[in-house]
């Protein structure tokens, strides 16, 4: 995607060649975001429906809506996606 946004500028008018560098930051950024690791989706969790079952919490929709929860906090760094974290995580809820 980085690369097509980078021909796409290069095939604009001069002016518009300023957007490359944009495409490179944005190519680093995801670059340090894959090497990470980060969690963008359930699956990338560190935890399942099992884990949650297996804590007490019953079979249902709750354990859509706690993961959805956990993920959330992953996002957005109040929580590491390590699996004791994401466990206690969900005990305080």
């Amino acid at each position: 995607m980085c690369d097509l946004k980078r021909g796409d500028a290069l095939a604009q008018a001069p002016q518009c060649h300023g957007r490359v560098a944009l495409a490179d930051e944005l190519d680093r950024v995801l670059d340090g975001i894959l090497e990470a690791q980060e969690a963008f989706s359930l699956k990338d969790l560190a935890v399942n429906g099992t884990d949650l079952i297996a804590l007490g919490i019953a079979p249902g929709p709750e354990i859509g809506r706690l993961l959805e929860e956990v993920l959330e906090a992953v996002i957005d760094e109040r929580v590491p996606n390590e699996k004791s974290s994401l466990l206690a995580f969900v005990q305080m809820r």
